[in-house]
């Protein structure tokens, strides 16, 4: 038996459960400070969990997050002289970077392995670094992730989809906390590794399908408890790559496409002539939502966009000769599947 391999085990273990606790504690006090921005004690809970986040890391030699950590300490430092609209972006960037170090931790499988792309680790001191010289930044949650990627994976030929998934579902937990909504997101994937070329092709799809489905897929919590549903919501998302085409499928269990409210916006926007309504079937109308500028949201804003989420992964899939398909049941949720051929 290698003791050594065992006692890195039992501190990698105990790592990922000292850094679970404190990154629960400062989900906590972020939430508090989302109501109430100025909150003194979640203030100086947040201080203090920071401080403790960076001496369990230090324990254990991860000196690269460990200057992160502390780099973050600065930026929340900066964050306590600005205004309460611009502080609350200063409070999002050291959330989403708290939690991405906790996610990646978690299923890290050694002691000694990078968990960070360099260039990703690159990517966020840069934007804390920007924030502390010129004492200003500002921080758009809808586009991290798509900086991320790009910035992360541009110079990889192959990349592992366990870190594929922790972005997508860091991706789908960033919406959510932003609508006070729950989710639960699945992966799965027949490969250990994707190439370059094929996320490329994938990874906006994808991206915008998270997002439509976290605003308009996924019901409040409320909503989901009436509708006799998990408070949390269920997104999946699976990857299976073969010799000749990839194909994606994903599903949540949200409220569906409301084949109704489609019907009567095709009316209203004149694509659909009153006199067909009966001869058409549903299929063909919820192929509406496909259609550029076409959605039922009410409500528009940075989250939920201008309509334009589904038409453009319909254009997407198209410029690579793919093909895609959506099922819908109210109340049930939505499921759609993408093929994308791989030559």
């Amino acid at each position: 038996m290698n003791f050594n391999t065992v006692d890195n085990n039992l501190i990698l273990d105990f790592l990922k459960t000292d850094v679970k606790n404190i990154t629960d504690n400062l989900n906590y006090s972020f939430d508090v400070l989302h109501e109430n921005i100025n909150d003194e004690s979640s203030n100086l809970s947040i201080s203090c969990n920071l401080h403790k986040l960076k001496s369990a890391i230090s324990s254990v030699n991860l000196t690269k997050i460990r200057d992160f950590i502390n780099t973050l300490e600065d930026v929340f430092s900066l964050a306590k002289n600005k205004y309460d609209s611009k502080k609350i972006l200063y409070i999002k960037f050291i959330e989403f970077s708290v939690n991405f170090i906790n996610n990646a931790i978690q299923k890290s499988k050694a002691l000694n392995e990078y968990i960070f792309d360099e260039k990703f680790y690159i990517y966020l001191v840069n934007t804390a670094k920007y924030a502390l010289e010129n004492n200003d930044f500002s921080f758009d949650i809808n586009n991290s992730v798509n900086q991320v990627f790009s910035n992360t994976f541009s110079n990889l030929e192959n990349i592992s989809t366990s870190i594929i998934s922790d972005f997508f579902e860091n991706y789908a937990h960033i919406i959510a906390k932003e609508l006070d909504k729950k989710v639960q997101f699945h992966f799965k994937c027949n490969k250990d590794n994707l190439s370059n070329q094929l996320l490329n092709k994938i990874k906006t799809p994808i991206l915008y399908l998270i997002n439509n489905s976290v605003v308009h897929g996924i019901e409040p919590i409320a909503q989901r408890i009436k509708s006799k549903k998990s408070e949390i919501g269920k997104i999946y998302l699976s990857i299976i790559e073969n010799k000749n085409k990839l194909i994606i499928k994903f599903f949540d269990d949200g409220i569906g496409f409301d084949i109704d409210k489609i019907c009567k916006k095709a009316l209203e926007i004149g694509i659909l002539n009153r006199n067909k309504v009966n001869d058409i079937s549903k299929r063909e109308i919820l192929n509406y939502v496909f259609l550029q500028g076409f959605s039922t949201y009410e409500k528009k804003d940075t989250l939920a966009g201008e309509g334009i989420g589904l038409y453009t992964i319909k254009q997407e899939i198209e410029s690579f000769k793919g093909k895609i398909s959506i099922h819908s049941k109210q109340n049930r949720g939505s499921y759609i599947k993408i093929e994308i051929p791989i030559n």
